[in-house]
C-alpha cells in the first residue's frame, strides 16, 4: 500500500544522503592526501608512489627519477588523519616517518636527513603547535590555518593521545622535540603574563589586597613572605600550644622510620569546629552577594542565624574549655 511506497522511498532516500556524505569524506580525504603530498614532495614526479599505484614509466614520463621510492598507502593515510584530526595508528604513521627518512640513500650516506624527512619534520612539527596552542582570543598571531575540526578542549588530549607517542620526537637526538619544547615555553610565558595581568587586576579590586595578604606580605626591605600554614598568626585556623608543639617534636623522634607523618587528628577537630561555627554566616553572606545581583535585590538575612564572628575572636580550644 501507500505505507509500503512511502518507507521505500524513505529508505532511498536515507541511502542517497548517506552515500553523498560518504563520497563528501572520501573527496576531502582524497583532497588532504593530495596536498600532504604535494606539502611533502613525495609525488610521482618527485619519485614516490604509493604501492597501489602504477610503477611503469609512461612515453610521457620519462623526464621524471629513473628510481621510485614505494610507499605503503596505510602509512601515508595514518600521516593524512593526523592532518584531519581524525584517530589514526601510531604504529602506521612511524613507518611512514621512518620511510621518508630512508628514501634518500644519497642522504643516509652523507649522515644527513632527506629532504622529504626535512618537510615532514617541518609539517608534524606545525600541526603539534596548533594542537597545544592555548586559547588565548587569538591575541596572537597563529601559524596558518589548520583542516583539525576539533574544539580548543579537545586538541591537547588529542595530541597525548596519538601525536606525543610518534617516535618522530625522539629522532636525531631529540632535534623535533626540543623545538616543541621551546614553542610549549612560550605558550607558558604568554599564559603566565596573562596571569600576572589578572593577578594585577585583583589588586585593584576592592578586597584585593587583603586577599593577597593571605598569600604575600610586604616587608620593610620589599621581601614577600608567604603566609602558608595554618597556624599563621593572621590566619589561626588552628592553634598549636607549647606543649603540642613539644609533643610533635617527640612524635617526630619516634616515627623516624614512618618518614616523620604526624599525628593529625587534633588539628582536623579544630579546623571541623571552626568550619561549622562560620559556615552559617557565610552561607548568609554568599546568599547576600548573589541576591545583590538579582532582580529582586539583596533578601533580609535570618534573625535565626548567629552573626559573624568578630574579628580577633575566633574560638580555639582554650576559650572552649574556659566556657564549659
Amino acid at each position: 500500500g501507500l505505507g509500503a511506497v512511502a518507507a521505500g522511498m524513505g529508505a532511498l532516500a536515507y541511502l542517497h544522503l548517506s552515500q553523498a556524505k560518504a563520497s563528501a569524506e572520501d573527496r576531502e580525504f582524497q583532497s588532504a592526501l593530495v596536498a600532504l603530498r604535494s606539502r611533502l614532495g613525495i609525488t610521482r614526479q618527485q619519485g614516490f608512489v604509493l604501492h597501489t599505484e602504477s610503477t611503469r614509466r609512461g612515453w610521457w614520463q620519462w623526464g621524471q627519477p629513473a628510481e621510485l621510492f614505494v610507499i605503503q598507502r596505510s602509512y601515508l593515510e595514518a600521516a593524512v588523519r593526523l592532518e584531519l584530526c581524525h584517530d589514526f595508528d601510531v604504529t602506521h604513521f612511524d613507518a611512514f616517518c621512518l620511510g621518508l627518512q630512508l628514501s634518500d640513500s644519497q642522504a643516509r650516506f652523507e649522515g644527513s636527513s632527506s629532504p622529504a624527512f626535512q618537510a615532514l619534520s617541518r609539517w608534524v612539527l606545525e600541526v603539534a603547535e596548533s594542537l597545544i596552542r592555548p586559547n588565548l582570543d587569538d591575541r596572537k598571531a597563529g601559524p596558518p590555518a589548520s583542516r583539525c575540526p576539533l574544539k580548543a578542549d579537545a586538541r591537547f588530549p588529542y595530541f597525548l593521545k596519538f601525536v606525543c607517542k610518534a617516535r618522530i620526537w625522539s629522532e636525531g637526538d631529540h632535534a623535533l622535540f626540543k623545538e616543541l619544547r621551546r614553542l610549549a615555553k612560550g605558550f607558558m610565558d604568554d599564559v603566565a603574563g596573562l596571569c600576572d595581568q589578572r593577578f594585577r587586576q585583583l589588586r585593584g579590586e576592592p578586597g584585593g589586597r587583603e586577599l593577597v595578604k593571605f598569600f604575600t606580605s610586604e616587608g620593610d626591605a620589599e621581601q614577600l613572605v608567604s603566609i602558608r600554614r595554618q597556624d599563621h598568626p593572621e590566619v589561626r585556623a588552628v592553634v598549636v600550644h607549647d606543649e603540642a608543639a613539644k609533643e610533635a617534636s617527640l612524635q617526630r623522634m619516634t616515627r623516624a622510620d614512618s618518614g616523620g607523618v604526624l599525628d593529625e587528628d587534633v588539628f582536623i577537630a579544630q579546623l571541623v569546629f571552626r568550619s561549622r561555627l562560620l559556615d552559617p554566616d557565610f552561607q548568609t553572606r554568599v546568599l547576600g552577594v548573589v541576591a545583590a545581583h538579582s532582580i529582586g535585590g539583596a533578601p533580609q538575612p535570618s534573625s535565626s542565624l548567629p552573626s559573624i564572628v568578630p574579628a580577633g575572636s575566633v574560638p580555639t580550644i582554650e576559650s572552649t574549655a574556659s566556657a564549659s
